[in-house]
């Protein structure tokens, strides 16, 4: 029988030296207070929605799936553990040594599984102080994660090609995102992102559906090289500014739709673009579509986009049934803004 002592603020004493898998239901527990505890099985901990901070000056050993799943866990007070290289990230227990990460804690396992592979590599690995409050553990010259205050707030994949689905899905912590390789983002991989504001992907061509999309403080996503959208990505995000892909080709249903922030569209190599895409744009006033030769229904529908350049659509009906949200049809080079001017190819083009 464990040798505990309840306080009624959450705080929960264990004084034994081993506790053992599923002893009790912990999930009120707020704090943990383990004096002599030196060893946990896997699995102690689960789920406790509650818990905050753990203090086990004796911890000796984890396995693995301790404290899985406990979103408030930020602080994990265990000297021990340290002078063995298994430190507390964000969630994340990971074995320096070993290079293997024990706990996945709140994060997507399939993601956990992606940073666990960036460890294994043969670049050396480092946990670094970077500030107070803030710790980044490197892998060579990269660093993998991020952690400020006890949350990961930054990750970066050096090596992967493909970013798994689900990834960030809900995530509530991560700011930035840095993909290096990453040659396509799977379905659903970065959707719902609460605190996501910034992804850089240079290598990122193709993008499966609905990613991008619900990300309310995302501002910049910098992919140079953005060729595929599936369908229902960039929908949705209050803080988004800038939509500027110059190599995207070919653009799905219903993407970049409710950016209330959004004033300029600018895809000079898009040639097909599917059905409601832009739709619900109020602040839009620049649509430029060099490139652009099939469009479905709804495009612009309830978007107040002042200027339209879509020269290579040449049937008038079109324009009437799918682009008449569009107050002025720019017909040529001369009259676009300055900072189009010079970016258009094909200047011979009319309507």
């Amino acid at each position: 029988m464990l040798e505990e002592k309840r306080d009624p603020s959450g705080v929960l004493y264990i004084y034994d030296r081993v506790l053992e898998k599923g002893s009790h239901d912990r999930r009120w527990v707020k704090m943990l207070v383990a004096p002599n505890l030196q060893t946990m099985q896997e699995d102690c901990f689960y789920a406790c929605p509650h818990l905050e901070k753990v203090v086990a000056p004796n911890l000796k050993k984890i396995e693995s799936g301790c404290f899985e799943a406990c979103p408030k866990l930020t602080s994990f007070i265990a000297p021990f553990l340290k002078l063995q290289n298994v430190h507390f990230l964000g969630s994340l227990f990971i074995d320096l040594n070993k290079k293997e990460i024990l706990s996945s804690g709140i994060l997507e396992p399939r993601l956990v599984r992606a940073i666990e592979k960036e460890i294994q590599n043969e670049a050396p690995l480092s946990i670094q102080e970077k500030e107070a409050g803030v710790q980044v553990l490197k892998s060579g010259a990269f660093e993998i994660l991020k952690v400020e205050n006890g949350v990961i707030t930054g990750i970066c994949l050096p090596t992967a090609k493909v970013f798994p689905s689900h990834s960030l899905y809900e995530n509530k912590g991560v700011k930035e995102l840095v993909l290096p390789l990453v040659e396509k983002l799977d379905h659903n991989s970065v959707y719902k992102a609460q605190a996501l504001e910034k992804v850089i992907a240079p290598c990122l061509k193709h993008v499966r559906f609905s990613n991008f999309s619900k990300c309310p403080r995302l501002e910049c996503v910098e992919a140079p090289k953005l060729f595929v959208l599936e369908h229902s990505c960039f929908n949705e995000n209050e803080s988004l500014k800038n939509l500027h892909f110059d190599a995207l080709e070919s653009v799905d249903r219903n993407c970049f739709c409710h950016l209330p922030q959004v004033e300029e569209v600018y895809f000079p190599q898009v040639t097909a673009i599917g059905e409601s895409s832009l739709q619900y744009n109020q602040n839009m006033k620049q649509v430029i579509l060099p490139e652009l030769i099939e469009l479905e229904r709804g495009i612009l529908y309830r978007s107040s986009v002042q200027n339209l350049y879509a020269p290579k659509i040449h049937n008038r009906s079109t324009f009437i049934k799918y682009l008449k949200n569009a107050r002025t049809l720019i017909k040529n080079k001369a009259v676009l803004p300055l900072n189009y001017k010079n970016r258009i190819k094909d200047e011979r083009q009319n309507v």
